[in-house]
């Protein structure tokens, strides 16, 4: 990885220090205070980060939160690698959306209820 951005491909060696989980569920990709949101398909995760689908023509910044369909969480998320449909997310920090009260991040709610409408309500 050079220090202009991530990699370009997935990387070869398996470093993690939590074990990921195979999975296949909803996920959402959030950056610019909520003015632009992607969905994705979450395809393994671990405590430490995921392994995401995103089609090909989706630009995907450096940082971002991003959230799943299954909790209502938001992970402050750095993109580690990238190839033409997956990505690789490090999850450097996460927020329980149903206990957060900076109205800055109201978005985030907005857009977790919409991803998982059954979720704590």
């Amino acid at each position: 990885m050079s220090a202009a951005g991530p990699s370009s491909k997935a990387p070869e060696h398996d470093f993690r220090r939590s074990v990921r989980v195979r999975t296949f569920f909803g996920g959402r990709i959030v950056f610019h205070d909520g003015a632009y949101s992607y969905e994705c398909i979450v395809r393994d995760m671990s405590e430490g980060g995921a392994r995401v689908e995103i089609p090909a023509a989706r630009l995907i910044p450096r940082r971002f939160y991003f959230l799943t369909s299954k909790e209502e969480v938001a992970y402050d998320s750095e993109l580690v690698w990238r190839t033409r449909l997956m990505a690789g997310v490090k999850f450097c920090g996460s927020i329980q959306l149903a206990t957060c009260k900076d109205p800055k991040l109201r978005y985030l709610r907005q857009i977790a209820a919409e991803l998982c409408p059954d979720a704590g309500r």
